[in-house]
């Protein structure tokens, strides 16, 4: 639940709000047979509601995509190649303006909301361009693209040789060096600080 708002599968997401709501409603009947006393309500309680509601739940949700199902964090750092619909694609031209050439992702605590709102558009719209146009399958990795490119770029100059790597994290947009460290590995198999060491002395060797 505390990953829905991150998440840019629709199918995926309407499973996490059903799921929860689904153990929400049968703990509730659960809860609630145990307090009646009368074997005969308890009977229908459990039975003749509870029963077709569980069944027709499990029924839903083994009738969607398996992909939908699977909330693990997207291990493919690499989008798919771009399939822009027409329609999406002035929105699309103003992404990449806020992205690349104002550096949005440089915002601390930039959320999907926020950027929606900056690009004076719909939610839902911008989630499905980000997920079925540009190909990524959460807004963090999204953004960790961008936040990864720009931290690449700071490690490569040689005037940033003395610069610490906490003050390049931040400047990438990210709120620890835990966590830029954790998202540099992922992205690109190494920490920043060797990276570092490799650019710079391919920079000295040329």
């Amino acid at each position: 639940v505390s990953e829905r708002n991150n998440d840019l599968v629709e199918p995926r997401r309407k499973a996490r709000f059903w799921l929860t709501l689904g153990l929400m409603l049968a703990s509730f009947i659960s809860v609630l047979s145990e307090y009646i006393d009368s074997s005969f309500i308890e009977l229908i309680t459990r039975n003749l509601f509870a029963l077709p509601i569980i069944l027709t739940f499990i029924f839903w949700l083994t009738r969607l995509d398996p992909d939908a199902l699977s909330f693990k964090q997207q291990k493919e750092i690499v989008p798919k190649p771009l399939e822009i619909n027409p329609k999406d694609t002035a929105l699309y031209r103003d992404l990449i303006n806020v992205m690349e050439k104002q550096l949005l992702f440089k915002e601390h605590g930039l959320s999907i909301n926020k950027l929606a709102i900056q690009l004076g558009t719909q939610e839902h719209r911008l989630r499905s361009l980000i997920n079925q146009g540009i190909g990524f399958r959460n807004f963090s990795n999204f953004l960790s693209s961008y936040r990864i490119k720009h931290a690449k770029q700071l490690l490569s100059e040689p005037k940033n040789a003395r610069l610490p790597i906490l003050s390049i994290s931040l400047d990438s947009g990210f709120t620890s060096l835990q966590t830029f460290n954790r998202v540099f590995k992922e992205h690109e198999n190494c920490a920043p600080s060797f990276f570092r060491k490799q650019a710079l002395g391919k920079t000295a060797q040329i």
